[in-house]
């Protein structure tokens, strides 16, 4: 939610979006009975709880708060089968209207400056991501068919990149928090191509390597592991 009141349609528009606003609705919420894990399973319930929510909380939320919210939507999505309940739920137009508000509050983010030559192409919405595939197209209409209906409902002639012509490019591509909070999950039409895209699979703030030689590894790994009652967390004996 960094980028201003201009992203909100497109984080609206989007059922990860969607999904994350709600959760972060749910952490600012004043119901006892309410939390990122306990969560309302009714349209009405959703309701009565996202309309109650004060959206200046949305500004105290500590970062570890916002990343459970967020990481919870990256549990639930779904790609490659019809919609879960929730996104179900979110995606009705008086909840989009309850969640408005806490898509257009502000959360303090600290902005970072990575120096490194490799050429990598960024993802920060869905124009990004039809840019790449209108560039690089690879035809998958049978292989995404039933697929990317389920998802989407809609049968269309799918698109995704030629990630070996992409190679040819570029070093890696990179999707932004934002990138994923508006893009996945939907049909993103194309201008160049006959056609439509669905960006699927990936993680926010995700960069896929596409060529040997850009990444070196000089350390050994850090195992973390996420458990019921604690956040996810380094392994007391990794390195």
């Amino acid at each position: 939610m960094d980028r201003g009141l201009a992203t909100v349609p497109q984080l609206l528009g989007c059922p990860r979006g969607r999904f994350f606003a709600a959760n972060v609705g749910y952490l600012c919420s004043d119901e006892e009975q309410v939390s990122l894990h306990f969560r309302p399973r009714t349209h009405d319930a959703v309701l009565a709880v996202l309309d109650k929510v004060d959206v200046r909380a949305v500004a105290a939320l500590p970062e570890a708060e916002l990343l459970d919210a967020l990481g919870l939507a990256v549990d639930f999505a779904r790609y490659w089968q019809p919609p879960d309940e929730e996104d179900l739920l979110f995606a009705h137009p008086d909840v989009v209207a309850a969640l408005r508000p806490i898509a257009q509050a502000r959360a303090r983010v600290r902005p970072v400056r990575v120096h490194s030559t490799p050429r990598v192409y960024e993802i920060g919405g869905p124009a990004d991501w039809a840019h790449l595939v209108d560039t690089y197209p690879f035809p998958v209409p049978a292989s995404r068919r039933s697929d990317w209906y389920s998802t989407t409902g809609e049968h269309l002639d799918w698109f995704i990149p030629d990630w070996v012509a992409v190679a040819a490019d570029f070093d890696a591509v990179h999707l932004t928090v934002h990138g994923y909070l508006s893009a996945p999950g939907v049909a993103i039409p194309l201008v160049a191509n006959s056609g439509a895209t669905v960006l699927a699979g990936w993680d926010p703030d995700a960069t896929f390597w596409l060529r040997d030689g850009v990444v070196t590894i000089d350390d050994e790994p850090t195992e973390w592991r996420r458990t019921s009652d604690r956040p996810w967390a380094p392994e007391p004996n990794s390195p």
